[in-house]
């Protein structure tokens, strides 16, 4: 890739509402590959695969890492908001009881699992060298 090539940045909202479903269309992967109990298994497509699908294989992959990655304490439950969310498909209520608080304290602590799921991802974005190709951004707002 060129260096002066540009970063593709989104949002960490538009990545899941916009492309994380067409992504794991592309690499032909489903949401229990991704649990964190089953990330370590993921292997990665070979070089007989598309150029695109190993792509779209990798960005799923950086998401399984970066959901196994996030915080799951008492206080900061993140990875169980971002699999319930993001792979499980609840609803933010559902998870809001799951996790056992309010639904304004949950939408606090899901813009905070999404900040941390952004840096995780990044992360490891960079340690697949998949960078400069794209690169998640916290919005301001970030619902669903």
């Amino acid at each position: 890739m060129a260096e002066n090539a540009e970063i593709l940045q989104i949002t960490t909202k538009d990545f899941f509402d916009k492309y994380f479903d067409v992504l794991m269309s592309i690499a032909g992967r489903t949401n229990t590959e991704l649990l964190p109990e089953n990330i370590s298994s993921f292997e990665m497509l070979d070089n007989r695969y598309l150029l695109k699908i190993r792509r779209a294989d990798t960005l799923v992959y950086c998401t399984g890492k970066a959901f196994s990655d996030c915080q799951n304490k008492t206080k900061k439950p993140y990875k169980t908001i971002l699999v319930d969310c993001y792979l499980n498909d609840m609803t933010n209520l559902e998870v809001a009881k799951k996790v056992g608080y309010s639904r304004s304290r949950f939408g606090t602590l899901k813009q905070d699992a999404l900040a941390e799921f952004t840096q995780r991802f990044n992360y490891w974005i960079q340690n697949q060298k998949f960078s400069p190709l794209v690169r998640a951004k916290k919005a301001i707002c970030e619902s669903r």
